[in-house]
């Protein structure tokens, strides 16, 4: 991993530790079921609302680093809002998403907040 990135040996080392000892996602409004797939490196979520409030909780040892998220059964082309503490925040420069398709055409939406934390981190996401 290190020869294939400009980061230092201490920056990859949190960055792997944010994957192994990823934060405790706690769900609060919006969302059924949510968890941390190990070998997807993202937090599954499945929203059962057209809006979900949820928390990144880092552990003591480790911060969250650019976390992932795949929301299930999407159910549209139409890309999310996603807000961090009550701000919007702007895609493309705080986040990256897209809708992809499983092998039976079922939509899940997939984002990428770029942030570094070791405090807990507060999300909204709406369709």
């Amino acid at each position: 991993m290190e020869g294939l990135s400009n980061k230092s040996s201490g920056e990859l080392y949190k960055l792997a530790l944010s994957w192994l000892q990823p934060a405790t996602i706690t769900t609060h409004s919006g969302i059924s079921q949510a968890y941390y797939d190990t070998s997807q490196r993202a937090y599954q979520l499945y929203m059962n609302d057209k809006e979900a409030t949820f928390s990144l909780l880092p552990l003591s040892k480790s911060s969250v680093i650019n976390p992932a998220f795949v929301i299930n059964d999407w159910g549209t082309e139409q890309l999310a809002n996603l807000y961090l503490e009550n701000k919007k925040l702007v895609e493309g420069k705080d986040f990256e998403q897209g809708v992809i398709y499983n092998t039976e055409g079922v939509r899940s939406l997939v984002i990428w907040v770029k942030i570094t934390a070791t405090t807990p981190l507060n999300f909204l996401i709406k369709k």
